[in-house]
């Protein structure tokens, strides 16, 4: 019996060790494992230690709210302190809290910049594949990614195609989903008007839905961890597209949101600002329902890094 089971043991180890083999050598030829099922999370990921960041008195963090809004220059221009933006696309707050509880010990911030709207509260929580990312040791997720292609096994295909795509998006400004990233790691979306989806200008959704009152309850449990870790959190609610209020939300709606953000992190020692103002941000600063374009992220920033250095940042 025990040389049946030794045959079958060699028989299997002869068939893995080709396939290690192979996935060695595609990485060696440039061809990185997914980290995750999020493209832009793994590009943000390998840019921070491209770019060697070991710690941000500032971290901006949460989903292309804060990636594509935030301004880079704008904030290390305005702001005389360390500054660097983890956030990616489709996060929803539950992402953002499992990001926080990782990275807060890591980079050791002060001050964590969330800038969010109503998207980020809308949306089931993708954390399982981030949790399968952040539960790898350091040593492995830093030295050695290579354990991904086992960890969160994808088939070649599946990795040659994300490559092709992140380099595209890499060298492409001009595209929404554009992984261009400045020196601070924001994304500033600068898409021709004669490239603005229809679709996206005009979409719809339902809020508050399903998914909203436990997204509220994962910022409150992110503001709680923050406060608990003498980090201060500031929460900026970004302007919102003035036809997507007129056509799908109510004003009492959106003043019900408001209000319950501010409440959630006022009571847990944050701060909270809302530049929500269709009259000052019109139409022409939009690429999208929730997304400014470059022109309109700039002044955005240069509203929020304003209200930091008077009221905030003084003490940096």
């Amino acid at each position: 019996m025990s040389k049946k089971y030794w045959a079958f043991g060699c028989s299997v180890l002869a068939m893995l060790i080709p396939v290690a083999a192979l996935y060695i050598a595609i990485m060696y030829k440039g061809y990185p494992p997914l980290l995750t099922n999020s493209v832009s999370f793994d590009a943000k990921v390998e840019y921070a230690q491209q770019r060697n960041i070991r710690q941000a008195n500032v971290m901006a963090l949460g989903s292309s709210m804060t990636l594509n809004n935030i301004s880079s220059r704008v904030m290390v221009d305005s702001l005389d302190t360390s500054y660097f933006n983890f956030s990616c696309w489709g996060l929803q707050m539950a992402d953002t809290r499992l990001m926080a509880v990782n990275y807060v010990p890591k980079y050791k911030p002060r001050y964590v910049l969330i800038c969010s709207s109503l998207p980020d509260f809308s949306k089931p929580e993708n954390t399982a594949t981030y949790k399968n990312y952040f539960s790898t040791d350091d040593y492995w997720r830093e030295h050695w990614s290579g354990i991904f292609y086992f960890k969160n096994y994808n088939s070649l295909w599946e990795i040659i195609a994300r490559k092709m795509g992140r380099e595209e998006q890499a060298r492409n400004g001009n595209i929404y989903n554009s992984l261009s990233f400045d020196d601070g790691g924001g994304v500033l979306l600068d898409v021709p008007k004669d490239r603005i989806s229809e679709s996206r200008w005009n979409e719809q959704f339902t809020f508050p839905n399903n998914y909203t009152n436990n997204q509220y309850q994962e910022l409150a449990l992110l503001s709680n961890y923050l406060k608990k870790n003498q980090v201060k959190l500031v929460f900026v609610q970004a302007p919102i597209k003035e036809s997507f209020i007129l056509n799908s939300s109510s004003q009492d709606e959106l003043n019900r949101h408001f209000n319950r953000c501010r409440n959630i992190v006022e009571q847990n020692g944050g701060v909270y600002m809302n530049y929500h103002d269709p009259a000052l941000y019109t139409n022409d600063l939009f690429v999208d329902q929730f997304h400014l374009s470059e022109t309109g992220a700039t002044m955005f920033t240069r509203q929020i890094t304003h209200q930091l250095k008077n009221n905030l940042l003084t003490a940096l």
